[in-house]
């Protein structure tokens, strides 16, 4: 009895599928589209930063509105997120990550506006990323105007000024 050797491989690739020898792998999460410095001023979702982030600070006034600080790991980046429903007592306000230098230089910011929704549903917008090494940074939101910093360096730890916003602290 005589099997070419391509009969013999056809037969082996075969049996492994009956079997269940190879199976389709899961398609993988996105591979993100920045990584530290690159990552600056870009929007995380858009980037693929978000499937790792984890929440390094947060804060709220009610249960209606809050922010959340994120970092991603395989970004290497920081973020603000902010979230309203129609319960807030705010018709708008801002995602807000303010960031400076470690090695000295302006505190910066970048924001992105959210309005409190009318449908019954929750809105959340996430603020430009900061690359996370070689910043200090903190998670805002406020009800003012964008640039505010509801809680300027003279004030420490996350407190709720009505009229202005709330922040985390430093990190």
């Amino acid at each position: 009895m005589h099997i070419s050797l391509r009969r013999a491989a056809g037969a082996v690739i075969a049996l492994a599928f009956v079997t269940g020898m190879f199976v389709a792998s899961p398609a993988s999460a996105a591979t993100p589209g920045c990584y530290e410095s690159t990552c600056h001023g870009q929007d995380p979702a858009a980037e693929h930063c978000t499937a790792d982030a984890v929440v390094v600070d947060s804060g709220d006034k009610d249960t209606s509105d809050g922010y959340s600080l994120y970092y991603s790991t395989a970004c290497d980046a920081v973020w603000s997120s902010v979230s309203m429903d129609e319960l807030s007592t705010q018709p708008s306000g801002y995602a807000q990550i303010f960031y400076a230098p470690t090695m000295g230089g302006a505190e910066a910011e970048y924001s992105t506006e959210i309005f409190r929704p009318t449908n019954g549903t929750t809105a959340t917008v996430n603020s430009p990323m900061v690359s996370a090494p070689g910043s200090a940074y903190k998670g805002c939101m406020n009800w003012v105007q964008p640039a505010l910093d509801p809680e300027p360096e003279s004030v420490v730890g996350s407190t709720w000024s009505e009229d202005q916003g709330v922040c985390g602290g430093w990190h």
